[in-house]
């Protein structure tokens, strides 16, 4: 696959030996069969597994350009899972991750197991398919690459004081609506982010707010002021007042 293609499903290598490469801006987001003696070189663009997928494949190598990309279910907590004889990563190889739930979206995700790897790619925050509200790192053992997913703090996301007070409570009542959670899955930058948070805040310095409270508040100044009352008695112990109160 090369320039701006993409591929979506499964290739069925019937154990020959065979190789795969995904160059410049190509998308592969699938799986492989019976490719034990098949290489995959991702020299540019991206590959990975389209879902909760597993699959093996005798080596991958992941050039400076490429993108590896993982797939995390957090309905279950769990994550698609490539295993390889051989993986290698250059400097500069990425890794990415595709994110379908808020719920349980936190934590460690094997992603890759093989033989040996060499390298140690970085996290690519930046990659589109990783929602904005989640940040990640990537640790590499001789025989393991492992995700971590975590969400972002408020300070991270550039949030205002009266929107951090409200974030968490946020997040949390999204976990149980799908068509909330699914919009915060759907934003990849921080203005969006930020925007959509500030439409779930109570009005507290205008708008709405300012009009249910704006009659309490003129009349208590007229409360407060003893030169609006009126007395009723000689000795003065009562008194009322009387006077409209317009506003729109």
């Amino acid at each position: 696959l090369s320039g701006s293609a993409s591929f979506t499903g499964n290739i069925d290598f019937a154990g020959l030996a065979g190789s795969l490469t995904v160059a410049d801006d190509a998308v592969y987001y699938g799986t492989l069969t019976n490719a034990d003696n098949a290489s995959v070189n991702v020299t540019g663009g991206s590959f990975g597994p389209n879902g909760l997928k597993t699959f093996s494949v005798g080596s991958l190598h992941v050039g400076a350009d490429g993108t590896l990309t993982a797939y995390i279910d957090g309905q279950t907590g769990t994550s698609s899972h490539i295993y390889a004889g051989i993986a290698s990563f250059d400097s500069g190889a990425t890794i990415s991750a595709k994110i379908n739930s808020l719920q349980g979206a936190e934590g460690s995700y094997v992603i890759l197991s093989a033989a040996n790897i060499d390298g140690n790619p970085e996290f690519d925050e930046a990659a589109t398919q990783l929602p904005y509200v989640f940040a990640g790192s990537v640790t590499a053992t001789e025989t393991d690459l492992t995700l971590v997913i975590r969400r972002k703090t408020s300070s991270e996301v550039g949030l205002t004081s009266a929107a951090a007070s409200g974030y968490d409570a946020i997040l949390t009542a999204a976990l149980t609506d799908d068509v909330i959670s699914q919009s915060f899955l759907d934003i990849m930058d921080g203005d969006t982010l930020q925007t959509l948070i500030a439409q779930m805040l109570p009005d507290h310095s205008g708008a709405v707010f300012d009009a249910v409270t704006r009659g309490t508040r003129l009349v208590s100044r007229h409360v407060m002021d003893r030169d609006s009352e009126f007395s009723t008695t000689e000795t003065g112990d009562m008194g009322f007042w009387l006077e409209p109160v317009y506003w729109r």
